[in-house]
């Protein structure tokens, strides 16, 4: 999904999940008006705008200025970065749904470690490798021989 589809995140309540302005909820409207939402109930304004070019968004209010790189972006979650640092955003009025999605998330993560342990990082220097190359060699030399001999006979 592309960021320029602002139908997927205009006039939804986006929560930030980050330590410095952890809870804080992020309502970015239509006419590029900023409401956040701080845990304490203040109401701070700033504005936004977004850069198709560059597929970002800027985020402007109290004293932060941010361009932020979509990196994902659905009806449920948000993801951005800042140089080095990640912004997700899930959006509370779709918890549940943000919940299935991170739990599925986690699964799959699991179940790709769980995949990483049983494949061995580099089989070719596996002893049983070589085993099973040189007896598959031979059988088609074999094979190949057998043919010959059998081309030549008849």
């Amino acid at each position: 999904m592309e960021l320029a589809d602002q139908q997927v995140f205009i006039n939804q309540p986006w929560v930030l999940c980050n330590e410095e302005q952890q809870n804080n909820i992020y309502y970015f409207q239509d006419d590029n008006t900023l409401l956040v939402i701080e845990p304490n109930g203040n109401t701070v304004v700033g504005k936004w705008k977004l850069l198709k070019n560059v597929d970002a968004l800027m985020v402007t209010y109290k004293d932060h200025n941010w361009t932020l790189k979509r990196r994902f972006i659905d009806r449920c979650i948000l993801i951005f970065t800042k140089g080095d640092e990640h912004f997700l955003f899930y959006n509370q009025d779709k918890e549940e749904e943000v919940e299935k999605k991170l739990i599925g998330f986690e699964n799959y993560l699991e179940q790709l470690l769980r995949l990483k342990e049983l494949k061995p990082v580099y089989p070719v220097y596996h002893p049983s490798y070589y085993k099973i190359k040189t007896l598959n060699n031979i059988f088609i030399f074999i094979l190949v021989v057998v043919l010959v001999v059998g081309y030549l006979i008849s």
